[in-house]
């Protein structure tokens, strides 16, 4: 009997352990996403310019030509600044944050800025704070983007309940 029961200890002793292995390299993924999240460094076509984003301020980017403009959030004002870089690299660059989101061929959104949307599929914008410009979103991304915005804010909606 006592052999049984030992026996089963040591199974129930190994699956626990595998389930805190799972649990705890999940949470390591997500320390390392919350680390990343803070500030972005990335090289930019300048030889001795590097584009220094703080995803927390991020609004959007949009394309100018062979410039992208950066627009961020400082206190009560948008600050603008344009980097030479194309915006596929920058989408490229920012691939693994889900809440940042190509709207159109020349602009890339974080979700999480978002202070307002209207229009329908044919004319939807997106508004942000502070800001009077309106980031479109083409029509051809819409169905996308209503789905990764639906997603983003169920997701929020959710952790803000379980921390309540």
């Amino acid at each position: 009997m006592l052999i049984i029961i030992w026996i089963n200890y040591v199974v129930i002793l190994k699956e626990n352990l595998k389930s805190v292995k799972a649990y705890n390299e999940q949470l390591q993924k997500e320390l390392k996403l919350k680390d990343k999240e803070a500030v972005l460094y990335i090289e930019t076509n300048n030889i001795n310019e590097t584009l220094i984003l703080d995803l927390n301020t991020f609004l959007f980017a949009k394309s100018e030509g062979n410039y992208v403009d950066i627009y961020t959030k400082n206190l009560n004002t948008v600050d603008v600044k344009p980097y030479r870089i194309s915006i596929q690299k920058l989408l490229t660059d920012l691939s693994d944050y889900p809440f940042i989101f190509s709207t159109h061929r020349s602009y890339i959104i974080n979700i999480k800025n978002i202070r307002r949307t209207s229009g329908n599929a044919r004319n939807y914008k997106i508004s942000f704070s502070d800001i009077s410009q309106e980031v479109p979103v083409s029509r051809n991304k819409f169905k996308v983007f209503k789905e990764a915005f639906d997603k983003y804010y169920k997701e929020t909606k959710l952790e803000s309940v379980a921390h309540a």
